[in-house]
């Protein structure tokens, strides 16, 4: 164990700044999209780095590009980390604490082997699709719509406050595939690639001038049937 935090020590120390007095970040305010798309590349750079040095999906699956370490090796990671300002931070915080563990607990084999090692390697980006303008605090209140087409699964509908959209390769879609039942049922959660016919994602500008959050658009979205993830209409559970 000692010897595995040494080694990610190490690492950060050679390739990620330290944190300011206080633990404050230094990576500042993103005010142009010129910056943004730099800071989502260097994210991108550094999170294969991390995965070429065996720090990346510390108890993932091994068969899928994770480590198949133990919950002592991840904190172990964690405190070498700390002290450090990571640029992989913001960028793949959906990814890795949702997007990912939901794909390992209920994607099929197929799902996770297109995905999951492409996300450790830093060559997909993920967001969530759930809130909607008459949508968030009560989720299950969701509108948007999936209506089945032979193999596949049309969509229309709007999502808000999806952080990181606008630079996602793909997201989680939670969407209502069964009107008639009760409205925690009825919900069915897809895969979309997020540059898909249909999609429009529109970034909202806060008072500080960031654009971290978006409303999404889908219109006419086709999704084919194997990008459904868990059971249809038991999204919820998923």
């Amino acid at each position: 164990m000692d010897a595995f935090r040494d080694r990610a020590c190490a690492w950060f120390e050679a390739h990620a700044p330290r944190r300011l007095s206080g633990g404050r970040s230094g990576g500042g305010h993103v005010s142009t999209r010129e910056q943004e798309l730099e800071q989502v590349a260097a994210a991108r750079r550094f999170q294969a780095g991390m995965h070429a040095e065996g720090l990346s999906g510390v108890r993932w699956l091994r068969e899928f590009g994770g480590q198949g370490l133990t919950l002592a090796h991840e904190m172990a990671l964690a405190t070498a980390a700390a002290p450090f300002d990571l640029p992989t931070g913001f960028v793949f915080s959906i990814t890795f604490g949702m997007c990912g563990p939901t794909l390992l607990a209920h994607g099929t084999e197929q799902q996770k082997s297109r995905h999951v090692r492409q996300m450790l390697r830093g060559e997909q980006i993920w967001c969530q699709l759930f809130s909607e303008p008459g949508a968030g605090s009560d989720l299950a209140a969701i509108r948007a719509s999936a209506v089945q087409d032979g193999d596949h699964w049309i969509v229309n509908g709007q999502k808000v406050w999806s952080s990181g959209a606008h630079y996602s390769d793909f997201g989680l879609l939670l969407a209502r595939t069964d009107p008639k039942r009760p409205k925690h049922r009825g919900l069915t959660m897809f895969i979309v690639d997020m540059r898909s016919a249909g999609v429009t994602v529109r970034p909202l500008r806060q008072i500080n001038g960031d654009e971290h959050f978006n409303e999404v658009f889908f219109d006419g979205v086709r999704i084919h049937q194997d990008q459904v993830v868990g059971a249809v209409n038991d999204g919820w559970r998923t």
